[in-house]
């Protein structure tokens, strides 16, 4: 039975190349498969877009400059403006950690639910294996 799943998933790979160069029609089906695997690649992309250690980094910067402004503000002796400075740079750096973190965790959680996207929309295909 294996054989036969092995054999359907690699005809429906290839009808879907060609039908993808307009060689032969689309089938509802194939074109189903090939918007789902477009769907999927677009979600897998916002996911890994969304949680960007990069977008972390920024805004543990912008956090710390705004918390720098309002320590310049105050009338501090310069000991103190590097006491608060030296904690402001331990915040930035455990912020920056935390969001890496709690962003690594839900990219983590929605894998599966991004799999399971993927697994239903090609089980309703005849292409399992193209996603």
């Amino acid at each position: 039975m294996h054989s036969i799943n092995a054999e359907s998933a690699a005809m429906a790979a290839c009808h879907l190349t060609l039908a993808k160069r307009g060689i032969v029609p689309q089938d509802p089906r194939t074109a189903f498969v090939a918007g789902t695997q477009e769907l999927v690649a677009q979600l897998r992309e916002a996911v890994k877009s969304t949680y960007n250690t990069e977008v972390n980094a920024a805004r543990a910067q912008d956090w710390r400059d705004r918390a720098l402004v309002a320590v310049r503000s105050k009338s501090l002796t310069a000991d103190a403006r590097r006491v608060y400075t030296d904690v402001l740079d331990q915040a930035q750096i455990k912020i920056h950690e935390y969001l890496n973190d709690s962003c690594a965790r839900a990219a983590q959680a929605l894998a599966p639910v991004v799999d399971n996207v993927a697994y239903v929309g090609a089980s309703s295909g005849r292409c399992r294996h193209v996603l």
